[in-house]
């Protein structure tokens, strides 16, 4: 989106069933996060700056270990990350899907904005003890 109309990245992103936030004053989109091409989920927030320099901030990577697919999502969005998810996606009541792997290891520092793969997985047939 970086270069176009802040109005035409707005279209262009409800289009493909993404939320908006703009920080800035500008006419034009300055740079963006995540940065283009990445792949993230659905309803995801897209960060458009206008005017304004990309945060450059860093948060602590959280473990997500045994979390579901919405728990995975509220919590990196609530501290500035997107999700791409792999693997086993929930359905609608399945409770058995969690997750089970991340491409950045818990407690390392990373950059808001930053796209992480979470890697799901089917636990229904695993055993409780």
């Amino acid at each position: 989106m970086t270069g176009n109309a802040l109005s035409t990245a707005q279209n262009k992103l409800k289009r493909a069933n993404l939320q908006v936030r703009i920080v800035g004053d500008g006419a034009t989109v300055t740079a963006q996060m995540p940065a283009a091409g990445a792949e993230i989920a659905k309803d995801s927030t897209v960060i458009l700056y206008c005017g304004e320099p990309a945060s450059e901030k860093t948060v602590t990577m959280p473990s997500l270990s045994g979390m579901s697919y919405d728990q995975v999502r509220l919590k990196m969005e609530s501290i500035g990350l997107y999700l791409h998810a792999q693997g086993a996606l929930q359905s609608a009541g399945d409770s058995a899907t969690r997750a089970a792997g991340q491409s950045v290891r818990a407690g390392e520092a990373v950059q808001i904005g930053t796209v992480v793969s979470v890697q799901f997985a089917d636990m229904s047939n695993t055993a409780d003890h």
